[in-house]
């Protein structure tokens, strides 16, 4: 579904489990413009829940995922989920699309990974509705 990400090189995942901490997660993360998606684990599913990037300037990947810990409503957010959605675990992979190589704008990428998704599943994905 995300074959337009292949010619991207400079890209990881981490996994998240409640409690732990975007700040030290976000330590193996490129201060770089790009996009990340987060997949949910939830009783022996796993389904794509968030897609999200950096602003095209200013806000960088490293930056924006350790604003996560800081965001009172996306912790807070996160953690209700993990009791509604009985969430094992996330997982956060991320790419960058602006750097030596490429020139592509993180909005741009991102809309074109959620029209991906609507016109597979006909609708958003559940937490950017």
């Amino acid at each position: 579904m995300f074959s337009e990400l292949d010619k991207y090189t400079n890209r990881g995942n981490f996994q998240y489990t409640k409690g732990d901490s975007f700040i030290e997660m976000s330590k193996i993360l490129p201060n770089l413009p790009g996009i990340f998606y987060v997949f949910r684990l939830s009783q022996g599913k796993i389904e794509i829940v968030y897609i999200s990037k950096t602003e095209n300037t200013g806000v960088k990947l490293r930056e924006k995922i350790r604003a996560l810990e800081t965001d009172i409503k996306w912790k807070h957010f996160v953690d209700r989920k993990f009791i509604s959605e009985k969430i094992d675990g996330l997982e956060l992979y991320w790419v960058i699309t602006s750097d030596g190589t490429h020139s592509d704008t993180p909005a741009t990428i991102e809309n074109q990974l959620l029209q991906n998704y609507k016109a597979v599943y006909g609708k958003l994905p559940m937490w950017n509705r």
